[in-house]
């Protein structure tokens, strides 16, 4: 993964999103025999269709062949969130290219691209520091934009992101948030960490985790995530933050 830091997925889409039909028809075709053995491998084979598109570039692409998959068959509609962040996981990106790249998301099911770009850009670096100019280079280009929603997304992906970087450790991924510019991102951030916190217990716990996310980092084994005597955890386990204006 130390490579992964430096390299990035093409940034100009090779193939136009009005082929996402005739791909869709394809992948269906090619993935659906995998449901007699389960949902999850139906899902895991749709799961690397799309994210095969959007790696090469072709993000725009891949979420409109996710689109007509999810049409198509209804028993991949709950799976939606799960399949975009696979096809966003899929993107390597750089400081220099996050941006562009997340520009070809948008915030079809429920932002699950953007969340799964950010996670790759932060889990790409597991090991190493993350200098300030890397933390705050995916959503710096949002900045100053009519596009504030788009800017919410890229600082929730972040969070996102930073519990994968940090291994599922709450605290950890709050204490970068915190590294943020104002109380706006941070808490924008912190609602990204707690999510991915609840996907985790999902993993952890209920043995969730594939269903298109197969390829997340899991959670550190050291790290407790649920304890089922205490269901306020882990908000009651984070230190307070001073109160926001």
């Amino acid at each position: 993964m130390t490579a992964d830091t430096s390299a990035t997925a093409p940034t100009t889409p090779t193939r136009p999103v009005s082929d996402s039909g005739v791909v869709a028809d394809s992948l269906l075709s090619i993935c659906k025999p995998h449901f007699s053995h389960s949902i999850d491998a139906y899902s895991t084979c749709i799961g690397d269709g799309i994210s095969a598109l959007s790696s090469t570039g072709n993000i725009a692409l891949a979420m409109g062949t996710l689109d007509r998959v999810v049409h198509s068959d209804t028993a991949l509609i709950r799976l939606g969130h799960p399949l975009a962040h696979a096809l966003g996981y899929a993107v390597r990106s750089t400081p220099a290219t996050a941006t562009r790249l997340l520009s070809e998301c948008d915030d079809r099911y429920q932002s699950g691209c953007y969340h799964g770009i950010l996670q790759r850009y932060f889990d790409a670096r597991v090991g190493m520091p993350i200098a300030q100019s890397v933390l705050l280079a995916p959503c710096d280009g949002l900045r100053g934009t009519k596009e504030q929603f788009r800017l919410f997304d890229c600082l929730h992906g972040t969070g996102h992101g930073l519990m994968m970087y940090h291994r599922y450790d709450v605290n950890a991924a709050l204490a970068d948030c915190d590294r943020l510019v104002s109380s706006w991102d941070q808490r924008s951030c912190y609602s990204g960490v707690f999510m991915e916190h609840n996907m985790g217990v999902r993993m952890q716990v209920l043995g969730d985790g594939k269903f298109g996310m197969h390829r997340h980092s899991m959670p550190a084994p050291h790290v407790v995530l649920f304890k089922p005597d205490d269901l306020h955890y882990p908000c009651d386990a984070t230190p307070a933050r001073s109160p926001f204006p």
